[in-house]
Formats: C-alpha cells, sequence, structure tokens
C-alpha cells in the first residue's frame, strides 16, 4: 500500500481526513464518477484483517451458494406456465 504524506498546506485534504475520521468512510469523485473511498486507518485494519483471514470461495461454489433468506420455488418466483401452444399449426395451402 502506497503513502502519502498529508501536508498542512493542503487544506482541503486535511479536512477530508478529519471528516472520514469524525463520519466514517468518504466518497471522492473524479468528474462526478466514485474514484476512491477515503477510510479511517483502523478501519482499514480491521476490513483487511477480516479479508486475509477469510477463505474466498471460487466462482462455482458461489454461484451455486444458496440465496440469502431461503429457498424460492421456481412456481412461486415465475407463476404456473401453460404447456406447448393447442393451436393448430396455420395452412398455408
Amino acid at each position: 500500500m502506497g503513502v502519502l504524506p498529508l501536508r498542512k498546506d493542503n487544506q482541503e485534504l486535511m479536512a477530508a481526513v478529519d471528516r472520514a475520521l469524525s463520519e466514517g468512510p468518504l466518497t471522492i469523485t473524479r468528474d462526478g464518477v466514485p474514484a476512491a473511498v477515503l477510510v479511517p486507518a483502523e478501519e482499514y485494519q480491521r476490513m483487511a484483517q477480516r479479508m486475509a483471514g477469510a477463505e474466498r470461495p471460487s466462482i462455482i461454489e458461489y454461484l451455486l451458494k444458496p440465496l440469502p433468506g431461503g429457498g424460492v420455488e421456481l412456481d412461486e418466483a415465475i407463476g404456473p406456465r401453460s404447456g406447448p401452444s393447442r393451436r393448430p399449426p396455420p395452412d398455408f395451402d
């Protein structure tokens, strides 16, 4: 991880750091698009430790994992399905 020393003459950055320390993570945007998040060092350390201790599942394990909140029956989710069309095929003669 890189280090950027905080200089006292950069008032805007100092204010952002103070805000992150008092209010929590602060999203930094570039041209209106989120580019980075300023996070207090203690919170970053907690997140890094949690991520280091967590074993990441493979993509297959992740996709096969049940959704939170229990299973959903397909018929409940999409409603009753009808079978093949019962109309006779059109006559083109």
